[in-house]
């Protein structure tokens, strides 16, 4: 999937982000831009695996949303002073590498970044 043109990869995500087709209906259109483009058909397996792990992406960024309110709500959009600007820093950066999965193998959830926010 990775190696998929940014046009058939766009229109993939349009489709799993629509959520009116089922997924056999989205690997047949996906498969038909694929070989209209002269590439490999993609097999079954490796949509649903995909699939799931833009599910699982797209929570994470909508409970990064909630968690970003709070931060505005108890730091301001501008923070004051040193501290509460390397805390929000930190926490953003907490935030991008939760989300894109930087740190799979660390134990910084989305509630540890709920109780930062919290601290400030």
């Amino acid at each position: 999937m990775k190696q998929l043109p940014d046009p058939i990869k766009q229109e993939l995500h349009r489709m799993l982000r629509e959520d009116r087709m089922r997924q056999a209906d989205i690997l047949a259109a996906l498969n038909e831009l694929c070989i209209e483009e002269g590439l490999p058909a993609i097999s079954q397996i490796s949509l649903s695996r995909y699939s799931v792990r833009m599910r699982k992406m797209g929570q994470k960024v909508i409970e990064l949303r909630d968690v970003s309110a709070i931060w505005v709500e108890k730091l301001g959009e501008m923070p004051e002073g040193d501290a509460g600007k390397l805390l929000l820093e930190i926490i953003r950066t907490l935030s991008v590498n939760i989300v894109t999965g930087i740190n799979e193998d660390d134990e910084v959830s989305i509630e540890t970044l709920n109780q930062l926010a919290l601290l400030s």
